[in-house]
Order: structure tokens, then sequence, then C-alpha cells
């Protein structure tokens, strides 16, 4: 069936299961058994002209086997030889039996290989890549991971090693950054400084005239300076001693420090408050920090803000070093103090700041590619796991093993394929020399015999016609002398199914070992027709044949019919079917029959078949059922468990005695029919139970006069009473329909009554 996917079924049988899947061209197990089947496959498939007459349909010539010759039967013979048998091991047939189970076989095997390696990739595409976010996909399947696994091979790609998928990540952190709007600036005055301040230290200043002991003690000299001011023009005793000042104090200080003194004095003050100034101006880099800067960026710049950081530690300390050496010298003005050595690297200085200011250009360039960048270590990220994984699973060696059973499975096809078209070759050659032994007009009238014997319709026939197109002959439908075209859909049901039986019929001469299964063949008929339909499949498949021993034998190893109308159904009970002798020592009934009922249930999800239900495999019609329940409740006895049929014994005999008395009394004027229908039938001597029955029937079907009457116990011995009172005078009546009846329901002849 086209609309299912993959449909498999299993045949058990007495020549072994046949695995069947309807998806290939199907098991040669199945051709163990002889199977014919009529239904709308085999209309399409034979008679394509009464499925769709515009469409160009045609109806197939089958043939019925002529005077056989000689020679043609011998090359036949030779090519069946050829071909051989599965079951028996040889010839082509064999050969192809076993190639197709090696072709399976390979490529079963390149199937699981090949499904193992996608397993491998989907799995790792689902669960590794698909569910790192890292990676940036929530959509990752099978066909991204084999086209990343291209990528991968064009480009080359390895996998990152340890620091450089740290770097990836570490970008994939980073989040949106600013620009660095401030260069670093720097402009060091230590040059001019330390010109200025070797000078000083080294100049040379004498007094006017020497205060030796100053000279001598410098502490001194210095505490005398610092007092001068105190005194000068304020005191004219000593502040420390109390005593007088001698009156030329200020001329002899004035001559020991002179003006040279005062102006070196000034100078180093000078000197120093620049050195001071150099300090502060010196810009403090070490405000930026590493992570205002693009990941990239970081480490170097942690690099170049060391570097940076100690060569100005080495820069303070020289310029706190001179300072040191300009104020010893300004303690000592009379003394000349060594310039301290130079221990900075300014050229080294100036080009940390330069390529600090680089880092932050390049750092400012990037910050608007970020978004860029992280996708970039996404994917690299990515490709470098997929790598890993070509390693981890030997990818290319897979590839390679997976298309060597690939050429494997090839080539068992292609062995197979050629054993199949020669066999079909010769098949074909077989069917050819069939042909010239067979005569198509006989199987014409075969089907014509059928339609004007059996339907009555000698208005429609079927002729031999030559199909140029197809070089062969067809058969055409024929109303008189013209073709026959919008036929009813009654007239195609019946040619098709004596097309059917005409078929078999001439199949059968040489086989009862055959299965036939006849799918619901009255289709758009009327009751006249579904009856010759039904006499058709009696005398021309059901019913036995007589052998010259005096035994019967079936024309037919299994019969399945199946049908949606009951009409049909009543008729099909009446098909003869062979018995099989049971053993009943093994518990087996000695006369069962080899038939079963069955019903096809339909829900939603799919169907069922299950037996069918019992009132319609064992009853024929409603009338039997009724009859068969009343005669129930005249032989239960008293201590019956199954007492269903009192409770519905009213029903049922009012729906008997209506059916079964109208057609005893069709007519009988204005008079209460039902009531006079009854008198009649029961006669004088019964009047006086007339009205017994009518209320029995009444109170027990109809409950809304009668609603106390479901609130009491059922009578039961009244419901018996009446019950053999109908059947005995049904007995005394017509005695042959009421034995028929009994053996119709399956009771016996014998009398039974209640104990």
């Amino acid at each position: 069936p086209s609309k299912y996917a993959k449909p498999k079924f299993t045949l058990h049988g007495d020549g072994g299961e046949v695995d069947e899947d309807l998806s290939t061209q199907g098991s040669a197990a199945a051709r163990r058994y002889d199977v014919r089947v009529y239904n709308s496959d085999f209309v399409q498939d034979n008679l394509s002209f009464l499925v769709s007459e515009a469409a160009g349909g045609d109806i197939k010539a089958f043939a019925i086997f002529g005077d056989v010759n000689k020679k043609i039967a011998l090359e036949i013979a030779l090519i069946d030889m050829k071909l051989g048998s599965i079951i028996g091991k040889t010839g082509l047939c064999h050969q192809r039996d076993e190639k197709r189970n090696e072709m399976d076989r390979c490529t079963e095997i390149h199937k699981i290989t090949s499904e193992a390696l996608e397993s491998k990739l989907r799995s790792h595409a689902n669960y590794q890549i698909k569910n790192n976010r890292d990676y940036g996909f929530s959509s990752y399947n099978i066909k991204s991971i084999k086209d990343d696994i291209a990528v991968v091979k064009q480009l080359g790609t390895k996998p990152l090693t340890a620091d450089e998928a740290s770097k990836n990540y570490q970008l994939l952190k980073q989040d949106q950054m600013f620009s660095i709007d401030q260069p670093v600036q720097i402009n060091l005055q230590f040059d001019s400084i330390s010109l200025m301040a070797e000078e000083l230290l080294a100049r040379s200043l004498k007094p006017t005239k020497e205060i030796q002991e100053l000279l001598n003690d410098a502490t001194l000299q210095a505490w005398v300076k610092l007092g001068i001011p105190l005194h000068k023009k304020k005191r004219e005793t000593c502040a420390f001693c109390f005593q007088d000042l001698p009156t030329n104090i200020w001329e002899t200080l004035g001559a020991h420090f002179n003006q040279e003194f005062l102006e070196l004095e000034s100078s180093i003050g000078e000197c120093i408050a620049e050195l001071n100034s150099e300090i502060q101006d010196v810009p403090n880099v070490l405000e930026l920090n590493v992570d205002q800067f693009h990941a990239e960026y970081k480490d170097s710049f942690a690099d170049k803000k060391w570097y940076l950081t100690n060569y100005l530690d080495v820069y303070f300390k020289d310029l706190t070093q001179v300072e040191c050496a300009l104020n010893a010298r300004r303690n000592s003005l009379f003394q000349p103090v060594a310039m301290p050595v130079r221990r900075c690297d300014l050229d080294l200085i100036q080009q940390c700041v330069i390529d600090i200011n680089n880092l932050i250009k390049k750092h400012n360039l990037r910050i608007g590619a970020l978004p860029a960048d992280q996708e970039s270590a996404r994917a690299q990220l990515r490709l470098s796991d997929v790598a890993s994984l070509i390693d981890t699973i030997q990818y290319d060696a897979e590839l390679t093993r997976i298309e060597k059973l690939e050429a494997a499975a090839n080539a068992a096809k292609d062995a197979y394929e050629a054993v199949n078209l020669e066999i079909e070759r010769m098949e074909a050659n077989r069917l050819n020399l069939e042909s010239r032994q067979l005569d198509e007009s006989r199987g014409a009238l075969a089907v014509n015999y059928l339609l004007n014997n059996f339907f009555g319709h000698d208005g429609l026939e079927l002729v031999v016609k030559d199909d140029k197109a197809k070089k062969a002959v067809k058969f055409e439908v024929m109303r008189g002398d013209q073709p026959a075209f919008n036929l009813s859909e009654g007239e195609r049901s019946l040619i098709a199914f004596c097309y059917f039986m005409a078929k078999l019929q001439e199949s059968m001469r040489d086989s009862s070992d055959r299965i036939i299964y006849i799918d619901d063949p009255i289709s758009s008929l009327d009751g006249n027709h579904i009856f010759f339909v039904f006499s058709l499949i009696d005398t021309l498949i059901a019913s036995p044949v007589k052998e010259e021993n005096g035994s019967k034998s079936y024309r037919y190893k299994q019969l399945f019919t199946s049908t949606h109308n009951l009409e049909f159904l009543k008729y099909l009970k009446r098909l003869p079917y062979p018995k099989t002798k049971g053993n009943p020592e093994n518990g087996e009934n000695k006369n069962a029959a080899d038939l079963a009922y069955f019903l096809l249930e339909r829900n939603r999800t799919g169907s069922k078949l299950r037996m069918m239900p019992r009132y319609l495999r064992e009853y024929i019609t409603e009338f039997q059922y009724l009859f068969h329940q009343i005669y129930k409740c005249r032989c239960a006895s008293d201590d019956e468990k199954e007492n269903e049929a009192f409770y519905s014994f009213g029903n049922n005999l009012r729906k008997f005695l209506e059916i079964f008395l109208f057609f005893q009394y069709p007519h009988l004027g204005d008079q209460d029919e039902k009531q006079e229908r009854l008198r009649k039938y029961l006669g004088p001597k019964n009047s006086h139970a007339v009205t017994l029955i009518c209320r029995l029937v009444n109170e027990f079907s109809h409950l809304e006069s009668e609603p106390d009457r479901s609130l009491k116990p059922m009578d039961v011995p009244e419901m018996a009473k009446v019950a053999s009172l109908i059947l005995d005078r049904m007995k005394e009546k017509d005695v042959e329909q009421y034995e028929s009846l009994l053996l119709s329901v399956g009771e016996s002849l014998v009398p039974v009554t209640k104990s």
C-alpha cells in the first residue's frame, strides 16, 4: 500500500512461515503457496478498463490450454530445469536466493556501520556541541556537524592548545568595553634638573671673612644662620644665653654669610622645588588597570605596566638621591657635595609609554569588532571540538571502511540483479512459449458462459481483439456488435467476477492445494445478483466433486470470503465445507468443521480480527433467533442458570408472532388483526389462550403501562406454558417447517420436555 511506511506481515501455514516485506520485491518463500485473490487490486491489474474507461484501460486476455505441442513442452521443461527451485536448492532460482541473501547481508552490514557512525556524530552534535552555549548554536544537528567536518578537513584545523582555548573562553566572557580616551603622557625633566643640581653641588663658595669656628662645625654654622633672622633688628641680647650681643656681630656674620652664600642657598632651594615638581608632574599611569583592556591585550598591558612601574620607581629614587644631595649641600654650603650616580634609563621609560599608548590604540580599534571576534572565538572552539572528535572516532578510517562496505553491497546487488535479469528473461521466454500453447478465445467464451448462464446477461460479452500497440491480444466488452461503454457499477462487478471465476477454473484443473480469497464480490449488485454470485461460488468452488469411488473431494485447500453485506453473509452460511475427523480421545469433536467466522473491527489507530458474535455466527436470520429463544424457554429446567431468554421472552414472542402470523394471514380486513391472527392460528380448542398470550406479551414487553411488573419476580412456568402452546401448535400445523427450524438452530428433533 502506497500510504504505509514499510508494511510487513507474517503468514503461518503448512509450508512454513512467510515473512513478507511489501516495501521490497517480496519473499521467495511465498511462492510455496498457490494463492488466488479477487479484490480491487485484481480488477485494477487485469480489468483496468472497468476502473477507468477514459484513462485508456483495457482487459487482459487469458487463455485456456489447447493441444500441447511436444517440442514447446520440451523447451519449457528445459527452462524449468535451468530455473530450478529454492526448496530443491538447484538452478538459477537457488543462485538468486543465495545472492539475495548475500546482498541483504552486505547491505545490512553497510547500514549498521553507517548508522553507527551517524549515531556518534548525532550524539556529539546534540549532547556536546548543541548543549554548550559557548559554541553559540541552539539548533545544531547532524547536518551542522557534517558541514563543520568538511570545513575542518578543508582548512586542516587542529585542536586548540590549552592556552589558545583559554584565550578564546576569556574573549567570550568579555563584556562590551569602552574606549580609553586619554593616552599616557610623560615629559621627564631629569636631564635639565641633574645639570643644575650637579653645578650647585660642585659650586665653590668662600666667605669674605670667614669665621673658622663655623667653618669647622657645619651644625653650628647652620644654627647660627638660623638664628640671624631671629635676632637681627629684634633683640640686643642673645636668646640663648641672655648676654648682650657684640656691637659688630652683624658685620662679622655678614662677612661670613656673604651674597654668594645667599645666592647659592637660594639656587639650591629652587632646584629642590623643581625636583618636587617633577615628581608630582610624572603621571600616575598605574590608574589604568587590566580589566579596561580587550582580552587580547590584557597580558601585554600587564607586562608593560610592570616594567614602567619598576622604571619609574628607579627614576623616583634617582630624584630623591639628588634631592638629598642638595639638602646636604644646603646644610653645608661651604662644602661641595658629590653628584649621586644616575641609575634610571629614560629611553626605557619612554619606550614603555609608547608601547602602552600603542596598546590603547589597538584596544580602541578592537572593541568595535568585539561581537565579530567573539563569533570567531566560538567558531574556533567548535571547530577545535570537531577536530578532536575526528581524531577520537577515527573518522577518516571509518569513512574508508564504509566506502568498502558500500562497494561490497553494490557488487552483491549487481550480482543479484544479473541473475534476476537472467531469470526474468527466461521466465519471459517461458511465458512466450506457453502463450503459443494457449487459446485466448476459449478464455473469453468461459467468461461469456458464466455471464449468460448464471446472470442472464446475454447482452454483454467479451470478444478477443488484437492490441497492435502491445503486439498482443486483449479482451473487449461488447454490447451487441458495438463496444460497450458507460457500464453500470453492477455490470462492472459482474464482468469482473465472471472474469476471475473463469480464470480460476482454468487454474484449478491441475491443483487442489489452492488458497482462494474472495473480497466482497457483490458491490453495487441487487438482491437477485447477490444470490447468483453466491450460486457461482457454491457451484464452481465450494461444492465437492464426487470421485469414481463415491468419495468427495474439494477443489481448494482453503477458501476465504469477506463481505459487508448481511444478505450475502446469510447465503454464505449455506456453503458446504469439508469436515475434519477429530480424535475423541484427545477431546476433539469427531465431526469438527474446518469453518470459522471472523469480524473485522476498526478503531482510531487501526483494526483487528476477532471472532464473529454468536448472534451473527449461529443464526442466518432474526426469525431463526426468535424461534430459538422461545424454544429455550420451553425446554429450560427450574434450576437453569442462564435465564436471559425469560427476561426477553415478551419482546421475542411479540416479534416472532408478528412476522410468523403475518405470513400465515397477510389480510384480515378491519378486524383487530393481531388477536384475530393469533385466534385463527391457535384454533377453537385453544381460543382461551389468546387473552393469556396477549396479556403476557404486553406486560413483559411494555412496562410503561405496567410499571409494577418490573418489581415482581419472573413467572417462568407461565412463560414455559405459553412457549409450549405456540410450538406445539406449529408442529401440529406444519411438522416439516417446525423440524427444519429446529435443525437450523442446531437443536435435535428428539422431543425435549421439562424434567
